[in-house]
């Protein structure tokens, strides 16, 4: 996850490595891992060492609780979108591409596919491309290794500040359609749900334990923290 301001000023990178992925159970295509580990991933110390998914879930919805407008950038981002959407509701996905947009709008108000604005760019090959290939015909140079997900955010950043800066592309023209789906996810920012344990939270003094994030600092056996919602408007 990349950050940056308005003018395309990048901040700074975050890489999320999720523990909950297990080789031994879940499904998986083993190309795919193969090239995921040619490039330097290790899913036995992501498995060891990873954070928890309900963990980031937490944190991840106070902050979109907490702001408003923010614009979510992708690279070919459907399959992106999907994942974080399953993540983020605990639900499986919708089973319509309607349902689908629907969902999404309640989480990313703003979003921005550039596989879908290259149709519009000249000499960006009508956005049947690549991420590697856009910046390279951009100038841009990648920072760390390609399918490492810190890298490819960096890189998305990047092309997209550079897109902007290049085309002076309509954004009302482009925002909130993903490359190979037809619908566009609209505006519109719903009530959300964010899980009260995933606040700091202080006992009264009767209580010998500080709970944070749901869990107890000194555990015991058969002991479990009520999990509550609280709701922030957006």
């Amino acid at each position: 996850m990349t950050l940056s301001d308005s003018n395309g000023n990048i901040c700074s990178t975050w890489e999320f490595n999720f523990s909950d992925f297990d080789l031994k159970k879940d499904p998986h295509v083993e190309s795919s891992i193969n090239l995921l580990r040619s490039n330097g991933l290790d899913f036995e110390k992501i498995r060891r060492d990873g954070i928890e998914g309900r963990v980031f879930v937490g944190k991840f919805l106070e902050i979109l609780s907490r702001h408003r407008n923010l614009k979510w950038v992708t690279f070919h981002g459907l399959y992106d979108l999907a994942y974080m959407l399953k993540l983020l509701s605990g639900n499986p996905l919708p089973g319509s591409v309607f349902d689908f947009i629907k969902l999404a709008s309640g989480y990313f108000e703003y979003v921005y596919d550039i596989k879908f604005m290259a149709r519009f760019c000249d000499g960006l090959m009508g956005g049947e491309l690549g991420l590697n290939r856009a910046a390279k015909i951009l100038n841009l140079e990648r920072s760390g290794d390609a399918h490492n997900a810190g890298s490819d955010s960096l890189l998305t950043a990047a092309v997209f500040a550079r897109m902007r800066k290049m085309y002076r592309i309509d954004e009302r023209f482009i925002i909130g359609f993903l490359y190979g789906i037809s619908a566009r996810i609209p505006i519109f920012r719903r009530e959300m749900m964010v899980p009260l344990h995933c606040h700091p939270y202080v006992p009264p003094p009767s209580c010998p334990r500080v709970v944070y994030c749901g869990r107890p600092l000194l555990p015991q056996p058969h002991y479990y923290v009520p999990v509550q919602l609280a709701r922030f408007p957006c």
